[in-house]
């Protein structure tokens, strides 16, 4: 009961190949729920080739020097957030934009991974669409009067 509410989201066949690759690790003890959901998401991760924090900063330089080459949408949106292609284009100071930018890209993907761990109730009850955006439909905290 407790696996299927926790999985029930994902797909059978993500679900048995993280299962597979959980099963391939020196255990004492079968995966756990949570752990095969978080190798289901790490899957998934593979399979849309989110780029690592370098890999990501290395499309910025390219970005530049290859006259505006393609950069995955996660590092699209961290340069957005950063305040564009612009304000990096034009910086004096590229050590620094690239300390600024993994840690903006660290920061998103923890952001994301912890989104994506979140059951599809549980989001809803925090009130957060499937964008990721908040819908103001969550329960209100209740604070206890003395």
């Amino acid at each position: 009961m407790i696996y299927s509410m926790v999985l029930s989201d994902m797909s059978r066949e993500i679900l048995e190949e993280a299962v597979v690759v959980l099963l391939t690790e020196p255990r004492e003890f079968m995966p756990t729920p949570g752990a095969i959901r978080d190798a289901a998401l790490d899957l998934l991760r593979y399979r849309d080739s989110e780029p690592s924090v370098y890999t990501a900063w290395s499309q910025v330089m390219n970005h530049f020097n290859s006259r505006n080459a393609e950069a995955h949408p996660l590092t699209e949106e961290v340069v957005q957030l950063m305040g564009g292609w612009d304000v990096i284009g034009y910086s004096n100071n590229l050590t620094s934009e690239r300390a600024r930018f993994v840690d903006a890209y660290r920061e998103m993907t923890r952001e994301r991974k912890q989104k994506q761990r979140m059951l599809p109730r549980t989001r809803k009850f925090i009130g957060e669409d499937e964008a990721g955006k908040l819908t103001g439909d969550s329960p209100k905290l209740e604070t206890q009067k003395p």
